[in-house]
């Protein structure tokens, strides 16, 4: 197969893309999610499949119904969502005009849940000591980053209170940022607010804590997409490529900043340009390679070495009768020979492992009908700051399934927002909106400002 046989499929399916979403391709998030797809799982199960991996030797090769897989996906992909466009009418989702503000039960939930947000975190800082983020820069510990992580996600055990401090600090808090950054760009205002910045701020703390890395970066996606929709909505102007690839190149120099600040290989002996080094390309190696390894194991153990699941990944929510299987840590010991990791991959490697090749041609025909679905409900909505940070905070993780399954990381996210609501509701209902609006000039001024 020639080098450029490849580049050549991916932009075929590009125009496809461009094609079907018109002006709005760019702000689509399936698009963006076939994009991340060809990125990071298409390439690299090709290149596996025709040289192999030569720096890790716990690799099979790739299999037929994995090479199958990975070239039919984006076929049925593009055809179900050109379907879809075709018998439901335009081709424009977005709404155009005016972007209504958010209203003051809102502003004073959002006030509420970064307040909440910050207790939590703080009473998470002083039970932990020192943020794993801190320990690593330091050098102050031996473990590994892996360890460190691992010990501050089960600070709190695995109980209610622990679901309630990751439903505020990770899931609520960048919903609400987003809330405040959108309504700060439809103010037009040079200056952001006093809650804008410390929301910013403290969530970029507890998204970095625990050294984490995706999570900052998809934040910052989140941001910019939101930034795109309200320039689209509020002046129907498209948006450049260019803004992405500038996007894109400041997370590359964040994430190569994160991995030399707390990588555990050559941390205290190399030089500061060998670990820039180290960092740049194992930040490429990432991106390029290691979250399709995951695929090609699960598609090669699957059912000769392990039975399929039937179900038994998916989440139990403490009642269904069966102990849910740990997929990623599967795949991580199965690389790694190591427990406690996580490697997460491509949503259809959970549908393969298990229900085998029927699973993935289910799931494969019905998820882009469901995304295409979820994206045209949710654009509609766009008319108003909460619906605009809405579609951007969920594109965040809806955008993920392209490298990790399918139920990993959306039940929070979902619950969340719910949740957000839930406090808008009950400020709504249990106070006249004189009472309202006088709670929430007393956090903020007329421009959106803290009160001092």
């Amino acid at each position: 197969m020639d080098s450029l046989v490849i580049p050549g499929i991916v932009i075929i399916y590009i125009i496809v893309l461009r094609s079907v979403y018109g002006n709005e391709w760019l702000i689509s998030y399936p698009v963006h999610l076939l994009g991340l797809y060809f990125a990071m799982i298409f390439g690299a199960v090709n290149r596996m499949f025709l040289y192999g991996v030569e720096w890790i030797q716990t690799v099979p090769p790739v299999s037929p119904a994995l090479l199958v897989t990975i070239w039919a996906f984006p076929t049925v992909y593009c055809v179900a969502v050109s379907f879809l466009r075709k018998t439901r009418g335009s081709s424009r989702r977005f709404p155009s005009g005016l972007v209504k503000g958010a209203s003051q039960s809102l502003r004073l939930s959002c006030f509420a849940a970064i307040l909440i947000s910050a207790l939590l975190f703080a009473l998470y800082w002083v039970q932990i000591g020192s943020l794993p983020i801190m320990a690593a820069i330091r050098g102050d510990t031996d473990a590994s980053t892996s360890v460190l992580r691992e010990q501050s996600t089960m600070l709190f055990g695995s109980g209610v209170f622990r679901r309630f401090w990751l439903v505020f600090c990770r899931y609520m808090l960048p919903l609400v940022t987003l809330i405040l950054y959108v309504d700060y760009i439809r103010r037009g205002k040079k200056r952001p607010s006093g809650l804008l910045v410390f929301a910013l701020a403290i969530t970029v703390l507890v998204l970095i804590a625990d050294t984490q890395k995706a999570q900052i970066a998809f934040f910052i996606y989140q941001m910019l997409l939101a930034r795109q929709i309200f320039t689209w909505v509020r002046h129907s102007r498209k948006t450049a490529p260019a803004s992405f690839f500038k996007v894109g190149m400041i997370v590359y120099i964040i994430l190569v900043l994160l991995y030399v600040t707390t990588m555990d290989v050559m941390k205290v002996s190399a030089s500061l340009w060998d670990r820039v080094g180290y960092a740049s390309t194992a930040v490429v190696r990432r991106l390029t390679m290691s979250q399709a390894l995951p695929l090609v194991v699960v598609f090669d153990d699957f059912p000769d070495k392990m039975p399929f699941l039937l179900g038994s990944t998916l989440p139990t929510w403490g009642i269904l009768p069966w102990t849910q299987f740990d997929l990623s840590e599967y795949a991580f010991w199965r690389l790694y020979g190591a427990h406690g990791g996580g490697a997460s991959t491509f949503f259809l490697a959970e549908a393969y492992a298990n229900f085998g090749m029927g699973g993935v041609a289910v799931f494969a025909i019905a998820s882009p009908i469901v995304l295409e679905l979820i994206h045209c409900s949710m654009a509609r909505r766009s008319r108003t700051v909460e619906g605009i940070a809405m579609y951007a905070y969920l594109s965040g993780y809806l955008v993920r399934l392209a490298i990790t399954q399918a139920l990993m990381g959306l039940g929070l996210p979902v619950l969340a927002l719910i949740m957000l609501q839930g406090m808008k509701l009950i400020i709504h209902c249990a106070f006249p909106y004189r009472t309202i609006a006088t709670l929430s000039k007393s956090f903020t001024n007329s421009e959106g400002n803290v009160s001092v």
